[in-house]
């Protein structure tokens, strides 16, 4: 018969074998998406305003103008 810490133990290592490859998966994610609201002082959306995302690691800079109602969006 199996002890209670032998059991713990299997059942510890199994929940790992379970877990790591969606983790691994996880680090092959390369795109995201930002959004967020450009207001004034007065809490008006400011229309036109420009937003820039850049990636410090790879360079790439990616922009935007927001709405009339300060919405933006970046999809990357």
């Amino acid at each position: 018969m199996l002890s209670l810490r032998t059991l713990v133990g299997a059942v510890a290592a199994l929940a790992l074998v379970v877990v790591s490859p969606a983790s691994v998966r996880a680090q092959g994610v390369t795109t995201g998406a930002l959004t967020g609201t450009i207001t004034d002082d007065a809490g008006q959306g400011v229309e036109g305003a420009q937003v820039q995302l850049r990636n410090a690691r790879t360079g790439l800079n990616i922009g935007t103008l927001s709405r009339a109602s300060g919405l933006y969006s970046i999809q990357g």
